[in-house]
C-alpha cells in the first residue's frame, strides 16, 4: 500500500520565503555596487576606478560571509535567531539605504559594514530546523531552502539590470539611488514578513 507523502508545515514555508527577501536584495544591492561605483558621476555613479570598484564589491563578499561567524555566537548564547533575524534585516536594510546616499567611498563602506552585520544576525536556518518536527523531513526541507536562496539571488541578479538601465533611468541619469533603495524597502518589508508571519508559529 502506497503512502501518501507527507507535506511541510505551514510554518516552514512562512520561514523559508523569508529567504528570498534578503537573497534578492543582497544580489541587487551586490551586483549594484560595481556599476555604481565606476559610472560617471553624471550619469549617477562615483566615478571611481575599475579596481576601487572591484574591492568594494570583494569586501562586501567577504564580510556578508565571515561576519556571520560572529553573529552566530551572538545568535546561539545570548539573543536567539527568532529575535536577531529581523533584527538583522532591518540593519542590512539600513545599509542598502546607505547606498543610495552615498556619494563617496565612505558611503559605500558604511554600507559595507551595515549590510555585513545585518547579515552576521540573519540566522533563519535554526528556526526552520525547529519547525521541522518530523525529523525524517530535515534534509529535503533544507533542500527547498536552498532552492528558495536561489530563487532570490537569481531574481536579485536579473532585475538590476533592467531596473537601474530602463526601469528607473531618468534623464541620463542612471537609476542607482532607486534600485539601492529597493533593496532596502525589501529588507524591511522581509522583516515584517518575519516577525507578523513567521511568529505565529
Amino acid at each position: 500500500m502506497e503512502t501518501k507523502k507527507k507535506g511541510y508545515p505551514k510554518a516552514f514555508w512562512a520561514c523559508a520565503c523569508t529567504e528570498i527577501f534578503e537573497r534578492l536584495s543582497y544580489y541587487l544591492g551586490r551586483s549594484l555596487i560595481l556599476i555604481f561605483v565606476t559610472a560617471t558621476v553624471a550619469t549617477g555613479g562615483l566615478g571611481l576606478s575599475d579596481t576601487v570598484a572591484a574591492n568594494m564589491q570583494s569586501n562586501l563578499t567577504a564580510f556578508s560571509y565571515l561576519l556571520p561567524l560572529l553573529g552566530g555566537v551572538v545568535v546561539d548564547k545570548y539573543i536567539g535567531a527568532k529575535y536577531t533575524t529581523p533584527i538583522g534585516m532591518v540593519i542590512a536594510g539600513v545599509g542598502y539605504f546607505m547606498g543610495s546616499v552615498a556619494t563617496s567611498t565612505t558611503g559605500v563602506y558604511l554600507m559595507i559594514f551595515f549590510v555585513s552585520a545585518g547579515l552576521a544576525l540573519f540566522k533563519n536556518g535554526p528556526i526552520i530546523g525547529r519547525v521541522i518536527t518530523d525529523k525524517s523531513q530535515m534534509d529535503s526541507a533544507f533542500s527547498v531552502r536552498y532552492s528558495l536562496v536561489n530563487v532570490g539571488a537569481f531574481i536579485g541578479t536579473f532585475a538590476v539590470g533592467i531596473l537601474y538601465k530602463d526601469v528607473f533611468a531618468k534623464d541620463g541619469v542612471l537609476g542607482f539611488i532607486p534600485c539601492f533603495r529597493l533593496a532596502a524597502l525589501i529588507m524591511v518589508l522581509g522583516a515584517l514578513w518575519y516577525v507578523f508571519v513567521c511568529w505565529r508559529f
